[in-house]
């Protein structure tokens, strides 16, 4: 993949690449229309290679506890290798946004720490322009406006 241009970003959250890869009821036709949104504005994706690990876990939790068939589960995890194939990760790698996520993390239980990567690689980015971080957890806004005021997220719920 060529270098990605940074001045109109997007961050994908892992509950909206799982929405729109599982094709979630009530979830997936905004998931769709925002994703069509930001391909129409020519925006550039990313999201943290944490992204995948979530992403997959929470479409074998849905195999497990029989949201997904076994052949929806398998297309869901196509379209996540497919989404992801056109999506960037982070410029200078996730290893630098470990520091800054933690301290956005600090206040929240652990369970939050993942977020705190995705805020970060968004603040990362919208150094260089305008970014926002595409989810369904309205935690994650809260979460920014609390630690790191000057990201944007689109709260899809």
């Amino acid at each position: 993949m060529s270098e990605p241009g940074l001045e109109s970003t997007v961050v994908l959250d892992s509950s909206f690449l799982t929405a729109y890869c599982a094709k979630e009821p009530g979830r997936f036709e905004r998931a769709t229309a925002e994703y069509s949104r930001y391909v129409h504005e020519g925006r550039e994706f990313f999201a943290p290679a944490v992204a995948a690990a979530e992403s997959l876990f929470a479409l074998c939790r849905k195999r497990a506890d029989g949201s997904l068939t076994e052949d929806q589960y398998v297309d869901a995890v196509q379209t996540l290798v497919l989404i992801l194939s056109c999506t960037h990760t982070s410029p200078n790698g996730d290893l630098q946004l470990t520091e800054r996520a933690e301290q956005i993390r600090a206040g929240y239980g652990c369970s939050r720490s993942a977020d705190g990567i995705f805020i970060a690689l968004c603040e990362e980015l919208a150094r260089h322009g305008r970014s926002e971080i595409a989810t369904f957890d309205e935690s994650m806004r809260l979460q920014a406006a609390k630690t790191a005021p000057a990201v944007a997220v689109n709260t899809l719920a």
